[in-house]
């Protein structure tokens, strides 16, 4: 990995081993999980790799998939299959306390919402099948999103909605998200908006194609996404 200022037009190498990275919200730090055979660790440091700190010395998980939701909040979830059971842990970045929020859901996937109080998971049954969307909210509950996607075909709008590309079926014998990310799955997707605290969805876009990488403007007013088909870049106006 290496950092690159694009202000500053500077760039600076990061350590060697590092196999998930995260930017903290304000961007002026990185965690990241190193695992290369001598350790297994988590550090922190400013995003250019100074001022390194050792977050877990002797970290027991391997495989994490790193995000930094909030400044004094840290996650990290197991990687994603459809074969074997998922958990979700926080870490406080001050304290050092560890927390289960999440534990044994099989291709278990999650977004944090932009505040990073709230968040969205997909997850399977113990066959990688019937991929379901869910919520947990501000509250600490959980809500059932009635969509079956991938958190990968998710981004926020705000921290109260959600637009997603939702396929109209899968394929019955697929194991997600694992036959996806190989590229065996393919889906045709519509763009529907979802209000993760009611449930409540409205169809913004019948599409048509296999729709990956999406991204929403800071206004909120255009989703940027490409399409697996062609590997072309769209913007769909939804405000």
């Amino acid at each position: 990995y290496t950092f690159s200022d694009l202000t500053k037009g500077t760039t600076a190498p990061l350590r060697a081993g590092i196999k998930s990275v995260a930017f903290s919200p304000d961007a002026s730090q990185i965690v990241y999980y190193i695992s290369d055979g001598q350790s297994n660790a988590l550090f922190s440091s400013a995003s250019d790799g100074r001022n390194q700190r050792s977050l877990i010395s002797a970290f027991r998980l391997r495989g994490v998939v790193l995000s930094w939701p909030k400044s004094n909040l840290i996650a990290f979830t197991s990687k994603p299959s459809g074969t074997s059971a998922g958990s979700l842990w926080t870490l406080n970045a001050a304290s050092l306390a560890i927390a289960k929020m999440i534990d044994g859901l099989y291709g278990l996937e999650v977004l944090y919402a932009p505040d990073g109080n709230s968040f969205i998971y997909s997850y399977t049954n113990l066959n990688g099948q019937n991929l379901k969307l869910a919520a947990f909210g501000r509250d600490g509950k959980t809500r059932d999103l009635d969509a079956s996607t991938l958190i990968d075909k998710c981004a926020f709008k705000d921290s109260s909605t959600v637009i997603c590309a939702i396929p109209g079926a899968w394929d019955e014998a697929a194991i997600l998200p694992d036959d996806y990310y190989k590229k065996i799955a393919v889906t045709s997707d519509d763009i529907w908006q979802i209000n993760v605290s009611t449930g409540g969805k409205t169809l913004l876009a019948p599409i048509g194609g296999d729709v990956m990488n999406l991204m929403i403007n800071n206004s909120g007013t255009a989703l940027f996404f490409i399409l697996r088909n062609n590997q072309r870049l769209y913007q769909l106006n939804i405000e």
